[in-house]
């Protein structure tokens, strides 16, 4: 009797002893994946504060890694162009970046690039390391961004744990997030920065860069112009063939610019048929070539909307008014619009379709 007393004893010891073994684990599960959970949580604000940054995507692979603790990780962009594959080590101090054409990502991901769920591969096929690593689509709206490729080796509690698939996703799902964001800003400064018809900066933006730039050429001893460039009977164009033609021309004047100009070069619309460009690093018979050239290209343009205008009486075209800028301007940039207008009077008064140079200014087609 005693004896059975004893075995039933060690018996329901054996029970409690595996519950509380149980519990233990529970416990620590519960523990890690509140730990995991709080440091995705931080990531998640990081990359919030930095979607609005311009370089994010490089940033975005140092803090995964960072966060879960795996060797390495790669946030793969798809573009219209090129795919980018960011790819940040854990003791490396900077990503190491691949271009790739346009839908290699796609491919190399094969069905599961719509798919929602993280999956082993191998990181071979996207031309990382090649060993085993978690891939995790990153989308928000059925709308794909790319991927989140994690080293499998030194990940931790989210490769070990039953929720690692949940976890894994969640931080996928963090990333498109602040993908999204990202994407969201660029529009909003987009539509803030340039003018929505002919794609130049609009008023605002353009003053304020060329204030910067302005200080730049003080500083740095550098020569400047800004050239004010006005199409010559623009109205005519609204009344006669409508405003819908009139936005055509507009477009296609702006684009007949930007042939000219170099990347470098600042393009704006101040508004109506009026546009302005600041050029830095030309001397005057430079800029004399770059204005002509201009000129060219816009009359090219005015011809063909000439030719519709049915009115030979009335001649279309540009006409343009520049100002020299060097280390000794001590004008701010309204001050030399206002030397560029009375420059483009001139060139008005002098029948349309050329330009003067600012008083003070010398070289060809200057007024003394």
């Amino acid at each position: 009797m005693k004896r059975q007393e004893r075995e039933a004893g060690w018996a329901r010891s054996d029970v409690e002893g595996d519950r509380m073994l149980a519990l233990s684990r529970r416990l620590e599960s519960a523990r890690q994946r509140s730990k995991y959970l709080e440091r995705l949580l931080v990531l998640s604000q990081v990359l919030t504060t930095e979607a609005t940054k311009d370089d994010w995507p490089r940033r975005v692979a140092s803090r995964v890694v960072k966060a879960v603790g795996c060797n390495w990780a790669a946030f793969c962009v798809a573009g219209r162009e090129v795919d980018r594959i960011i790819l940040h080590r854990r003791h490396g101090r900077a990503p190491e970046v691949t271009i790739r054409p346009a839908g290699f990502l796609r491919r190399a991901a094969g069905e599961a690039w719509s798919g929602c769920l993280p999956l082993q591969m191998r990181a071979a096929r996207f031309g990382l390391p090649d060993e085993s690593c978690w891939y995790l689509p990153v989308q928000w709206k059925q709308r794909v961004y790319g991927t989140l490729v994690l080293s499998a080796k030194g990940l931790g509690h989210p490769a070990s744990c039953p929720d690692r698939n949940e976890l894994l996703a969640t931080l996928a799902h963090q990333v498109a997030l602040a993908a999204d964001l990202s994407e969201l800003h660029d529009k909003v400064v987009q539509a803030a920065t340039f003018d929505r018809m002919t794609g130049a900066h609009n008023r605002g933006a353009w003053l304020e860069r060329a204030e910067q730039r302005l200080e730049a050429v003080r500083h740095d001893q550098r020569k400047a112009a800004l050239l004010l460039c006005d199409l010559d009977n623009f109205k005519v164009i609204n009344d006669s063939l409508g405003h819908a033609v009139g936005d055509d021309y507009l477009i296609e004047c702006a684009a007949a610019m930007t042939t000219v100009l170099r990347s470098a070069d600042l393009l704006g619309r101040l508004g109506g048929d009026e546009f302005v460009i600041w050029m830095e690093g030309l001397d005057r018979n430079v800029l004399a070539g770059v204005v002509e050239r201009l000129l060219t290209r816009v009359s090219a343009v005015s011809s063909r909307f000439q030719k519709r205008l049915k009115a030979d009486s009335v001649l279309l075209g540009i006409s343009m008014g520049v100002v020299a800028v060097d280390r000794n301007e001590r004008g701010q940039v309204d001050q030399l619009l206002e030397k560029a207008d009375a420059a483009l009077y001139e060139a008005k008064a002098a029948g349309r379709g050329t330009w003067r140079l600012a008083r003070g200014g010398s070289g060809g087609n200057a007024v003394a």
